[in-house]
């Protein structure tokens, strides 16, 4: 018969059988511990007295009992954190009512993830903001049609030595075009591409030098420029002149 050592004495061991008996055995002094299994023999072996018995009752409901109070405290330390865990999350939203932002969760990442993060939700207002603009310039657009009248305050940069042909639809009312030739005269035509507004303005044509100081200033009127209209002017460029400031004033109604 088979038991396991479960105390230890100077020459003796109580050892615990499969069936549930605690025996006592005669064991040599240090050469089992605690744990191990060894074979019951009859004769090296008695069965505990009655007080013995009492005692490892006592044992063994000692060990019960603590056994009872370790799963209380875990249980009881495990409902915490799973409590406060839950309580970092508002309540789900329902339809009358929305989690407000300021408590929302946010996980944001770390290092290059939150960099990359960062730089994405950066494009994405400036998209967004570029949208708006838009969104806002055709919305005074046809406000202004609405009510019969455009003004024009533009200003457009062209560098002469890049662009040698250009093309600017200003607010779907002018086309302003120019075209270099022979890299000493550039080519101007200004025409009314509406289909019902007049125009009334100029268009100031400013020559500047690498330094961005004025070179000289030209003047173009436009009154009564009606649709269909095509208004052409020719300048020399002269050494040094590399940009082109175009600044256009007025209405169209």
């Amino acid at each position: 018969m088979k038991g396991v050592i479960i105390e230890i004495g100077k020459d003796y061991c109580i050892v615990l059988t499969k069936d549930g008996q605690f025996i006592r055995q005669k064991i040599p002094h240090g050469v089992f511990e605690i744990g191990d299994e060894i074979v019951v023999t009859q004769e090296d072996s008695y069965r505990e007295p009655a007080m013995a018995n009492i005692k490892m009752k006592r044992i063994r409901s000692f060990a019960m009992a603590v056994s009872v109070v370790l799963v209380l405290v875990v249980g009881s330390i495990f409902t915490v954190k799973y409590m406060s865990t839950r309580g970092d999350y508002p309540a789900e939203a329902t339809e009358e009512e929305e989690i407000p932002a300021e408590e929302k969760v946010i996980v944001l990442p770390r290092g290059e993830e939150y960099e990359e993060a960062a730089a994405e939700k950066q494009q994405e207002k400036a998209e967004v903001a570029e949208e708006e603009t838009e969104a806002a310039d055709e919305s005074a657009l046809t406000m202004s049609l609405e009510e019969g009248a455009i003004t024009f305050e533009n200003m457009y940069f062209y560098s002469l030595g890049e662009q040698k042909v250009i093309e600017e639809n200003i607010k779907e009312v002018i086309l302003f075009s120019y075209k270099i030739i022979d890299s000493g005269s550039l080519k101007i035509q200004i025409k009314n591409i509406s289909d019902a507004l007049t125009f009334d303005g100029t268009f100031k044509l400013t020559m500047l030098a690498a330094d961005g100081s004025e070179s000289r200033i030209e003047v173009i009127s436009l009154d009564g420029f009606s649709p269909g209209r095509i208004k052409e002017h020719q300048m020399f460029i002269k050494s040094g002149e590399e940009n082109l400031k175009v600044e256009v004033t007025g209405t169209a109604e």
